[in-house]
């Protein structure tokens, strides 16, 4: 039986280990083995090694790929993970983030499963025009989902402008300038 230690959630961990393998139903997988290290925030974990898998078909080569991506690998041959590989990009000793999370064996058992957690990346508003589309789109969802808006609250007036101007700058005139 599988045993659920971690929560779910991200932690840092380093690489040990990468390679090939094959399933018990024949499929290839590409395994990392690897050593939690410590909370994402950086905190001290009890240190135990987990391994991320993930069975390389058609249907899974593009999640495959991001996994990668997450990983930060920047290979475009498969084989370059391949530890019998001469050249191989090698991942061990690398620190990444990764995340757990918890589902089932195929008895039913609770088990973890872990995968690179997504990278952070820069994100883009779309423009203006399209954002006000959504927003009305938006809008009309809430409503029909029974959701009111409440009023905004009443707008302050605005305060007055402070004057930095002193009683000897107000009495200047114009003669009083040197230049």
């Amino acid at each position: 039986m599988a045993e659920i230690y971690y929560p779910a959630g991200k932690y840092q961990c380093r690489i040990k280990q990468q390679g090939f393998d094959t399933t018990s139903t024949g499929k290839p997988q590409f395994v990392l083995t690897f050593d939690v290290i410590a909370y994402e925030s950086g905190d001290p974990i009890a240190q135990k090694e987990r391994a991320y898998y993930k069975v390389l078909t058609e249907k899974t080569m593009e999640y495959f790929v991001a996994d990668m991506v997450n990983l930060g690998v920047e290979v475009t041959a498969l084989r370059l993970l391949d530890p019998h590989t001469p050249g191989y990009t090698s991942l061990e000793g690398k620190q990444a983030l990764m995340y757990c999370q918890h589902g089932t064996d195929q008895n039913g058992n609770p088990k973890e499963e872990w995968a690179p957690a997504f990278a952070r990346r820069e994100m883009k508003a779309p423009p203006p025009a399209a954002m006000s589309q959504l927003d009305m789109l938006f809008g009309r969802a809430m409503k029909s989902a029974g959701v009111t808006s409440k009023p905004a609250p009443a707008a302050r007036p605005a305060a007055a402008p402070r004057s930095e101007m002193t009683p000897a700058l107000v009495a200047m005139t114009d003669e009083d300038v040197p230049f």
